[in-house]
């Protein structure tokens, strides 16, 4: 691409201008401008505009820009240009030269962190369930946090008299909100919106928070440090938004949402995904680079940088020391996501009414909680790339024939086919990106590969340039440089959102599973005595999973096509189709226990309760027989004779069995409260 220099020069009520072309061919101007030595990189016209005050220069490759900067020159000097190039060449002053640098996407990267708060537990707690309450834990810590906003939508949204600036923050935000309204089932938007359930209660299935914007849009970066060939190499990403989705099954997700601005190569964007992910080394070997060097997160004020740092390869150095390594936490979860919950004050300080420890030596008070990661030591990885290269490669055509020298991957019988179905090593690639390997492909079976691909690839709209796959720990999205905004935007919120929701269930699911493992634990054990607390978490758990399947195990969250079968793929990478129905099972199984355990206590209790009642049954048929028979009995006479006597056996036999009865009564209600 030309780049286009442009001379401007303010004189009184005047704009003068001399534009310029850069010959690529021998790296030098047009009408003998000395090259430029010294560039500043700006990415707006509004930036250009407040650092242009007099006669400048300016180098840029994109128009559009230089005019947006010329335009608001004209309303600054009040003058009516109509046309940009029209405007007349005169003196040229070379104050200040300044190259406009292309605003250009390389990769969006969107990652996601299901997690959970606990705290230390009671012995007075009867309910298994009071340690584990996430959602009241995070609104605990939260509702004091100037830093953390609630983005739950209401559903006055839904009314057309109302207007979008009441409740979104800008026209971006609203078009989102309105095109996933359109896109989503109704029962799905409450999972992803927080509709309310119930207007008195306030219940909804899921609380939205996020990071204030204004302290993140423009102000943030994500950092990593990793080894490449040897070397230690920096990463820098945009970070646009932070949000916080803490669902009603007692899990919290919190999503990065970051730009690549500066890493066009594939070699790039691949470790950028593969280490940004990772929120605890999954190993301590440390030549293997299990992770990043640190992993840091800087938020940059007026005054000063808020930096959020985690040193990962401390661990690896404490290694070193017998006594630092038994030290090692074994639940380590990366520093800057518990500081992002108490910030700005850090998650240990001392200061904060509430801490987060990753460390269970560490909870030790109820102002400690412990958060743990649901689905292992990395995060899922949404991530959009933008490269005509690899695009290129993946998806032109290729006679079979031709692919014979090498090795043969696909034996179709089809003249042509795609080329990553029948090159080797292009599957390969395609294998490393999709499946966030940091180099070259981890699997090394060409029929695995094959079978893989096959399943994660979807390929829909590969004739126009993009792919999209799933996998077990990724949703990737590949594109080339004229890829529509919708379509990026497509797979920024819609399909970022599914993604969101899988891995809801997902992690609902192990918490299930966990939770029944817990409350189960020793009844395999002859001796070991089912008591009413025991049952009564069981049969809350049921009640818990009974919700959990209508509010948030969707059949189809969308009625188009390509959302259905996107959704489908990713149910099936996460496996939630046979977890659910073994989990299913599971309970089922200790449900039927659980009423067996309960119907056999509640026949000793009958049993005990005929046994008491059968004396009361025999002196009240007594009471009656001689009632009746007295005339006959001339002792019997005798004895009642007397009508308080009478009365005061009758009442005797009424006070005995409403004791007794009542004694009963709130024993067996007090042994199954629940």
């Amino acid at each position: 691409m030309k780049e286009l220099k442009v001379i401007l020069k303010r004189d009184k009520n005047k704009i003068n201008a001399t534009a310029y072309l850069k010959d690529n061919t021998v790296n030098k101007w047009i009408c003998g401008c000395k090259e430029i030595n010294k560039k500043i990189e700006i990415t707006s016209g509004v930036e250009l505009h407040k650092l242009l005050k007099n006669s400048q220069s300016v180098v840029t490759n994109d128009k559009k820009l230089l005019k947006e900067f010329i335009g608001l020159k004209v309303k600054e000097l009040e003058l009516d240009i109509e046309n940009f190039n029209n405007i007349n060449v005169k003196n040229i002053k070379e104050d200040k030269e300044i190259v406009i640098k292309e605003d250009k996407v390389y990769s969006y990267h969107t990652f996601i962190f299901p997690f959970r708060l606990t705290e230390k537990e009671t012995k007075n707690n009867k309910s298994y369930f009071k340690k584990y309450e996430t959602k009241n834990f995070l609104k605990d810590i939260l509702e004091n946090n100037d830093a953390w906003i609630k983005a739950d939508v209401d559903d006055k949204c839904l009314d057309s008299n109302v207007e979008y600036k009441e409740i979104f923050d800008n026209k971006i935000e609203f078009e989102q909100f309105y095109n996933t309204m359109q896109y989503f089932n109704c029962s799905c938007l409450k999972a992803i919106y927080g509709f309310k359930l119930d207007e008195e209660n306030d219940l909804r299935i899921v609380n939205n928070y996020k990071f204030k914007p204004e302290l993140i849009r423009n102000r943030a970066e994500l950092c990593i440090q990793v080894v490449k060939n040897d070397n230690i190499v920096e990463y820098k990403l945009l970070l646009n938004a932070i949000r916080l989705k803490v669902f009603n099954t007692n899990i919290a997700i919190m999503i990065f949402e970051a730009e690549n601005h500066n890493y066009s190569e594939i070699e790039d964007i691949k470790l950028i995904n593969e280490y940004v992910r990772r929120v605890t080394p999954p190993n301590l070997t440390k030549e293997s680079n299990p992770c990043a060097c640190y992993w840091t997160i800087k938020i940059h004020n007026d005054d000063y940088d808020n930096i959020l740092q985690e040193y990962f390869y401390q661990q690896f150095e404490n290694m070193n020391s017998k006594e630092n390594a038994m030290k090692t936490s074994l639940t380590k979860i990366a520093d800057p996501i518990k500081d992002l919950l108490t910030y700005p004050n850090k998650h240990n300080d001392d200061k904060s009414n509430k801490k987060i420890t990753s460390n269970k030596k560490k909870l030790k008070n109820e102002n400690t909680y412990l958060i743990e990661s649901i689905l292992g030591d990395r995060m899922f990885t949404c991530s959009f790339i933008i490269s005509d290269k690899m695009i290129n490669k993946i998806s032109k055509r290729i006679c079979i024939s031709s692919c014979l020298k090498n090795k043969l991957f696909n034996k179709s019988s089809r003249e042509t086919q795609y080329a990553y179905k029948i090159d080797y090593d292009i599957a390969k690639e395609l294998y490393a990106l999709i499946y966030i390997d940091p180099t070259s492909s981890s699997c090394q079976s060409e029929d695995m590969i094959q079978e893989l691909l096959t399943r994660s690839v979807y390929p829909r709209w590969i004739d126009c340039g993009t792919i999209h796959a799933v996998t077990h720990h990724s949703l990737i999205g590949l594109a080339g440089s004229d890829c529509p905004d919708h379509v990026i935007n497509a797979f920024l919120t819609l399909y970022v959102e599914m993604a969101i929701l899988v891995q809801a269930q997902r992690a609902s699911i192990i918490l299930f599973q966990n939770f029944a493992t817990e409350l189960t634990k020793g009844l395999e054990q002859d001796n070991n005595k089912v008591d009413q607390n025991i049952i009564n978490n069981l049969l809350n758990l049921q009640e818990r999973y009974i919700s959990f399947q209508n509010q948030l195990l969707f059949f189809e969250v969308t009625p188009e096509e390509q959302g259905v079968e996107v959704y489908n793929m990713l149910t099936k990478a996460m496996y939630i189709d046979e977890e659910k129905r073994e989990l299913k099972e599971q309970l089922d199984g200790l449900y039927t226990a659980t009423n067996a355990n309960q119907d056999n206590n509640f026949n000793k209790y009958a049993l005990i309760f005929a046994a008491i009642s059968l004396p009361i049954v025999i002196l009240t048929y007594v009471y009656d027989t001689l009632s009746i028979d007295r005339s006959a009995n001339g002792i019997v006479d005798k004895i009642f004779e007397i009508n308080i006597c009478k009365y005061s056996f009758t009442l005797i036999i009424i006070i005995i069995t409403i004791i007794i009865g009542w004694g009963i009564y709130y024993w067996i209600k007090r042994k199954y409260k629940r």
